[in-house]
């Protein structure tokens, strides 16, 4: 995947016997554009450090209830992965 930066792989999980969308997985040699327009194009975004990455948790109001955001969006800038979990509906919409 690393090879192939800015394809977007997707990953899934099975549900009650149904295939279901579960994560955005792509690689970018510039994550720091990337959180930019990520924060530039969602009014409610909250930024926090995790290990040796970085989570945006895009929030449906402007109360930035982090327990149930709308995405969960996990990049390491050492590797340029970027992890984008979320209901397959708002991962659809993130496509």
């Amino acid at each position: 995947m690393a090879a192939n930066p800015e394809q977007l792989h997707v990953d899934f999980k099975t549900e009650e016997g149904k295939k279901k969308m579960c994560d955005l997985i792509f690689y970018t040699a510039d994550v720091k554009t990337w959180r930019e327009a990520v924060c530039q194009h969602y009014k409610h975004v909250s930024i926090e450090g995790i290990g040796k990455g970085c989570q945006l948790k895009v929030c449906h109001d402007e109360n930035l209830d982090t327990e149930d955001p709308a995405l969960t969006i996990t990049y390491y800038p050492s590797t340029g992965k970027v992890m984008v979990q979320a209901n397959e509906e708002n991962l659809t919409s993130f496509e």
